[in-house]
């Protein structure tokens, strides 16, 4: 029998016991209840932050405290392996930075950008470059979906979690950087565009055949079948890359034969007909968003053609789908700038991300903002309406069966378009940021304003605050009308950091078909300025009327676009001197002897040895300096009587259209004399002119003569000779 103490040894272990596992299960029901859901609430665990990486996460548990050493020495090995461009090195340095440190997106974006940006430009051949910018495009995408925080509610289908905007929004950054404007774009534009083609539909083999004569020619059925499926891409190739003839596109498509793509490798079996799209979207690129966080809405990687039926694949509509994907996190926009100012930075971190930069209201414009690259690349790379392209000397009519070859005709390839779902984002951006209001609420609130403005001798513009009230708190009336001043005095601070006006106005009014045919115009002649001048003349000629028409009806965006239109003049008057300079020689010659101002003589501009000169282009006019607005009292009816008067091609002719309601434009002398009081304005000012003309290096324009230069107007039936012309410089002492 076991003593008394062996007895109470025995009990006290069983106790023991027992405690253990009660304690054991209370620490496993307080984690289960309490610790999980708020680890989860605040997206402390790693399964809730992002994509879990098991292999990463052993390693880093594996360092224990050591992590920071090493992610630094790392870092420093990164550093050298660049300067000895050891890329292949650099990659898996990379790789192993961003798996000791996944959840701080610092590495994710300059690793990123380094690969895309500085390790690309290293590179010779724009195949190289391509190869690391979709790498540290697809390093940035990885990233970002590391630190895809999950939802509160894991099963709601609409509980999409909180991402990193600043990574999703910098995706897009890159994608503009790289392939929207950089110096070798068209390159990399075209390169993008056979990503997203089969390999097989590009297969260099097809576009070779043998002739008649048994030599090695290009299959120019297949090239036109191409030519009709992917007409930007070998538009691109042709216009802006000179690829001049067939062979030169097939050698294009040889030597990027092997690209980062969409698709899985072919087989190589003369019997394949297309190639499958690789089962993961997270291995193909161009990499867009996880179509299940952002929804079905294109551009959507699960399918070949992105899901796009009214508009072409672009590397700008691949961008906004990034900067749409870098709203989700955002708060909900106040419609109410007031309210939006008082609630700046009182978020519920548990369900909104704010990005660091730039701002919220700028970026929020993003998305707006590609679509309206998407509308200026169509136009500034030729598709403009249903006339397409067509394809000139390529093509026997006989071989395809028409007379002429046009493709892009498509609706898709429209600009006006385009331009139409620009200016319905930036209304839907402007709305919902209380940027822009209908014109109801805005004359309520311009009458509330003026009530408080003339009760206080305040300003518009002008900053105050609730304390201006004093004893009238109670009124309702003087408070709206404070708050609605607020509220304008806001709105127009965020009108001029977003620029928000300029770019919808310019949507507006680029939608028309009367500014898609003058920019077509413009493209054109642009265009045919060296081969056909008499044509390309015409065509600016032709363009001027829909440009000025549009312009009148949208003063707004002829503010936007004054520089670039004053430029265009020019350029238009510079090929009209030089291709009619013997003309303009003779006149000039001529106009030399005589009088051209009441007060100036022309010959006193030019030297002796520049008689025989072309008027210089600084000084010459055009229809922008000729076009003036009235903006003065009755202006619908001047505007008919106008109206009336160029319907009846009265003289001097007047440029009016039936779309002016109450602006009139009317073509008047040129920039030599003072306008007349009441107001007539210019359509394009002074000082626009002088920038432009700073810009391009040309001397100012002289000064026009002011009322006191102009001699006294004639008396009734006083008759004025001009001035006897100037003795020749050969006879005078």
């Amino acid at each position: 029998m076991a003593n008394p103490f062996s007895q109470r040894v025995r009990q006290r272990k069983f106790i023991y016991l027992a405690l253990i596992v009660v304690l054991f299960t209370v620490s496993l029901l307080h984690r289960h209840f309490l610790i999980k859901p708020e680890a989860d609430r605040l997206r402390l665990r790693e399964a809730a932050r992002g994509k879990a990486d098991l292999t990463g996460t052993a390693v880093r548990l594996s360092l224990i405290g050591s992590r920071g050493i090493t992610v630094t020495f790392l870092w420093n090995i990164a550093i050298q392996e660049q300067r000895r461009h050891e890329w292949n090195r650099l990659e898996l340095t990379v790789g192993a930075i961003t798996k000791l440190q996944p959840y701080f997106i610092t590495p994710w974006l300059y690793q990123g950008w380094n690969l895309a940006y500085n390790v690309a430009v290293e590179c010779d051949r724009p195949h190289d470059k391509y190869y690391y910018v979709s790498r540290g495009l697809n390093l940035l995408a990885e990233g970002e979906r590391r630190n895809h925080e999950q939802g509160i509610n894991p099963g709601d289908p609409n509980d999409l979690g909180v991402g990193q905007p600043d990574l999703r929004h910098y995706i897009g950054i890159a994608y503009l950087g790289k392939f929207g404007y950089a110096d070798e774009k068209y390159s990399m534009r075209s390169l993008l565009d056979m990503s997203c083609i089969d390999p097989v539909r590009r297969d260099p083999q097809r576009f070779w055949t043998v002739d008649r004569e048994g030599r090695k020619a290009v299959n120019l059925q297949e090239l036109a079948k191409l030519a009709r499926d992917y007409p930007r891409f070998v538009r691109r190739l042709r216009e802006h890359l000179g690829y001049a003839n067939p062979e030169q596109i097939v050698e294009f498509l040889t030597a990027n034969r092997e690209l980062p793509n969409r698709f899985e490798t072919p087989t190589g079996s003369a019997d394949q007909v297309e190639t499958r799209l690789k089962a993961d979207f997270r291995q193909q690129f161009p990499i867009l968003p996880d179509p299940s966080k952002r929804g079905q809405s294109p551009p959507n990687p699960l399918l070949e053609d992105f899901g796009l039926t009214d508009e072409s694949f672009d590397v700008h509509v691949v961008a906004r789908a990034w900067f749409e994907y870098a709203q989700q996190p955002l708060p909900p926009p106040y419609q109410d700038v007031l309210e939006e100012a008082q609630h700046e930075g009182k978020i519920d971190r548990s369900k909104y991300r704010r990005p660091k930069a730039p701002s919220t209201p700028i970026f929020r414009s993003y998305p707006a903002r590609a679509q309206e690259y998407v509308a200026e690349v169509m136009q500034e790379e030729g598709w403009f309406d249903a006339d397409g392209w067509l394809i000139r000397d390529w093509f026997d009519g006989d071989l395809l069966g028409t007379s002429e070859f046009r493709v892009g005709t498509h609706p898709k390839y429209h600009s006006g378009p385009a331009w139409k779902r620009a200016f319905e984002a930036y209304r839907k951006f402007g709305l919902e940021t209380g940027q822009l209001y209908t014109p109801e609420r805005e004359a309520e609130m311009q009458r509330n304003a003026e009530y408080f403005r003339a009760k206080f001798n305040v300003k518009p513009g002008e900053p105050v605050s609730l304390s201006m009230l004093g004893t009238n708190v109670n009124d309702p009336k003087l408070v709206e009308g404070l708050k609605d001043h607020q509220r304008l005095f806001l709105r127009d601070s965020m009108i001029r950091l977003t620029n928000f006006n300029g770019h919808y106005h310019q949507c507006e009014a680029e939608m028309t078909s009367q500014a898609v045919l003058a920019r077509k115009y413009f493209y054109s002649a642009q265009r045919l300025r060296s081969e056909d001048p008499d044509q390309s003349l015409a065509l600016y000629q032709a363009a001027w009327p829909q440009w000025l028409t549009t312009c009148v009806r949208f003063p707004k965006f002829n503010e936007a676009v004054m520089d670039e239109a004053y430029e265009q003049q020019l350029r238009y008057l510079r090929l009209m001197q030089r291709h009619h300079s013997s003309t303009f020689r003779a006149v000039v010659t001529g106009l030399a002897q005589w009088s051209v101002w009441p007060h100036m003589r022309l010959d006193e501009l030019l030297e002796p040895n520049q008689k025989g000169s072309i008027v210089p282009i600084r000084a010459s006019g055009g229809p922008l300096d000729a076009a003036r607005v009235y903006q003065g009292k009755h202006k619908t009816e001047l505007g008919q009587f106008l109206l009336a008067w160029s319907s009846a091609a009265g003289v001097p002719r007047l440029y009016l259209f039936p779309t002016q309601d109450d602006w009139a434009l009317v073509a008047m002398d040129f920039r030599h004399r003072p306008l007349p009081n009441p107001p007539w304005d210019y359509l394009t000012p002074d000082y626009t002119i002088q920038s432009v003309r700073q810009r391009l290096n040309l001397t100012p324009a002289p000064t026009p003569p002011t009322d006191s230069q102009l001699p006294p107007p004639p008396l009734p039936g006083e008759v004025r000779t001009p001035p006897p012309p100037p003795m020749p410089m050969e006879l005078k002492q």
